[in-house]
């Protein structure tokens, strides 16, 4: 029978304490984020994913996202004000760049989707030094409906 000694519990519990509080800081930032970005969202309605990454060093993350033909979408992007400004891409399916917010400093892109089709979106902090988390959300709506400036792909 193995016997564990008083020390070694106090030592494992707290570690598993430490564990916790800090998976659910880096959390709650991405929680905030995600806020932020679904008050930025309206008027269009939330698909209901979320899409929180981490950004590293400056490295690109991607996400791969399906649309389809005839609707409305706003891509939201929101991030810890720590990683600095975040930049983005969104390429078609044959690697194409269709968006870049690199000259208007946006943080959303909006579009009527014209045909059903899978779009890459890349992320990346302009500071190559930091870590932080940022939120890609996407909003729906009727093509009926058009109350902003509408880029069509």
């Amino acid at each position: 029978m193995m016997i564990v000694s008083l020390k070694t519990l106090r030592f494992s519990i707290i570690l598993l304490v430490l564990t916790l509080v800090i998976n659910a800081n880096g959390s709650a930032q991405c929680k905030s984020e995600l806020k932020e970005a679904l008050k930025k969202l309206e008027p269009y309605m939330h698909n209901g994913q979320i899409n929180n990454m981490t950004i590293t060093n400056g490295k690109p993350v991607e996400l791969h996202l399906s649309f389809y033909k005839g609707l409305r979408y706003k891509l939201q992007i929101a991030s810890e004000a720590t990683l600095g400004e975040i930049q983005f891409k969104i390429f078609d399916e044959q690697k194409n760049e269709i968006f870049n917010n690199s000259e208007g400093k946006e943080d959303y892109w909006d579009f009527l989707s014209t045909s059903s089709q899978e779009l890459t979106i890349e992320l990346f902090s302009t500071d190559k030094t930091k870590k932080g988390c940022t939120t890609v959300l996407v909003g729906m709506k009727s093509n009926k409906v058009a109350s902003n400036p509408i880029r069509d792909l």
